[in-house]
Parts: C-alpha cells; sequence; structure tokens
C-alpha cells in the first residue's frame, strides 16, 4: 500500500488509571521523526499476532490516518 513508515513509530499499550489497558494500542510518533503533510498512512497488524488471551488475529487489519 505504501512505504513502511514503522520505524517512525513505539507501539505500546495504553495506560488507564496508571495500569496497562491491554485492549488498546496506543501508536506514538518518535519525537525526532517527522511525518510528511497531506498525506495518508496505513497501518497493518499482522495477522497471527498473539494474543495475551484467547485466539490469534484471524487476519491483518489495516488502519489509515491522514496529517
Amino acid at each position: 500500500m505504501g512505504e513502511d513508515a514503522g520505524a517512525l513509530f513505539e507501539l505500546s499499550f495504553a495506560v488507564r488509571d496508571g495500569q496497562p489497558a491491554r485492549r488498546f494500542v496506543e501508536l506514538r510518533r518518535i519525537p525526532d521523526e517527522q511525518l510528511l503533510d497531506n498525506t495518508q498512512y496505513f497501518v497493518t497488524v499482522a495477522r497471527g499476532l498473539a494474543p495475551l488471551t484467547g485466539l490469534p488475529l484471524a487476519e491483518d487489519y489495516t488502519f489509515s490516518f491522514s496529517t
């Protein structure tokens, strides 16, 4: 779909009330990295991602955001 921009971001679980909220994943831009203006970025979470509970991710999940 486009160029891999994975190195521009850090991925972690969200924090709610001071505790990891493993239902939510946060994608944060590394402070020294810049995104291009007026650009659509796509993020794909790969099929087979190991779960904390339950079954692995059955298929790739892709979403996008724009700057």
